[in-house]
Formats: C-alpha cells, structure tokens, sequence
C-alpha cells in the first residue's frame, strides 16, 4: 500500500496473529554455537531475558545438520532464542544480507540482539505497520542446501521446464504457421 498514493485503496491489514521471518543462512557443517558463546552466555547468563540455552542449541543442530529449520507456530521454541541465535550468526557474517528481512529493517540494520531485549510475546508489537502478536521463523542454510544437493535436482527440474516450454513454443508456432 502506498500512503502517498490518494488512487491506492488496497487495505492493509494492520494485526497479524502470526508473523513469518525467512532468513537466509551459511551454517557450516561442522558449527556448534558453543564456541560462539561467552563465558557467561556458555552458563545461561544472555543479554536479553528470556533466551534458553537448550533451546539454542536445538536451534543451532537443527539449522546445522537441516536445509530448512522452521519454527513455524511451536509454542516450544520461544522467538527469544531464535533471536538470540541469529544474532550470533549475524556477529560472525554468516547471514546473507541481500535477502529482505523486515526484522533487520525495523530495527535500523541492527543486530537481532535488539529484537530479543524488546520482544515481549505477551502484547502486540509494532512491526512495518503491523501489530504482531507470534513471530515465526524459517530458516534457510544454503550449506546444506549444496550437500544434499537440492541445487543440482532444482538445476535439472528447470532444464526440463524450459525444455517443454520450448518444445511447446516451437509446436505453437508450427501450428499457427500452417
């Protein structure tokens, strides 16, 4: 929607039960966030309130050894430590910053640690124009995606579509030349 545009009447809605964030990562295989962790952090003790440890390192396995880890509406795993551990990720540059996220946006291109200390899962938040009550998060590691190589059945599923798509431009043509 845009605001400056007295033609564009879309209507924008404004409270969201359930918000989704996609992050795009490269978690090498052998990664374990404990030697990312200060000594404090290694004992429980986080900058922001609320992160579990456990749960951080579920995270950190689950992203590690999986091409998609999705959160997606487990009232288990609290946005907290997902928070906590892609602001690790992005201290040690393994986010991909050409993708989009509304979360880095809205807090100025800072780190994750600020959502973490000012998320209260309780209350609505305020996120571009929205009213949040959960977060959800996915999370994409291309390391894994190039192991198991879902790249090369992506590269040779698309050849195929384009294949077809030319064999039916090129019978298309034939038939309404004729």
């Amino acid at each position: 929607m845009n605001l400056d545009d007295p033609q564009d009447h879309r209507q924008l809605n404004i409270s969201v039960e359930n918000y989704l964030i996609t992050e795009v990562v490269a978690v090498p295989l052998d990664f374990s966030i404990q030697n990312y962790l200060s000594m404090r952090e290694q004992m429980g003790m986080f900058q922001a309130d609320k992160v579990d440890s456990k749960q951080l390192e579920i995270i950190s396995m689950g992203v590690t050894f999986s091409p998609i880890f999705a959160t997606m509406n487990n009232p288990v795993i609290n946005p907290y430590s997902v928070g906590y551990f892609l602001h690790i990720l992005d201290e040690i540059g393994l986010i991909i910053k050409s993708h989009h996220n509304p979360i880095r946006k809205t807090y100025s291109g800072k780190s994750y640690l600020e959502f973490c200390k000012d998320w209260n899962n309780e209350h609505y938040q305020f996120i571009r124009g929205q009213e949040v009550k959960r977060i959800s998060f996915v999370i994409v590691n291309l390391v894994q995606l190039l192991q198991k190589d879902v790249i090369k059945e992506a590269r040779k599923a698309l050849e195929e579509v384009v294949k077809y798509q030319t064999e039916s431009k090129e019978k298309m043509e034939e038939i309404l030349n004729e």
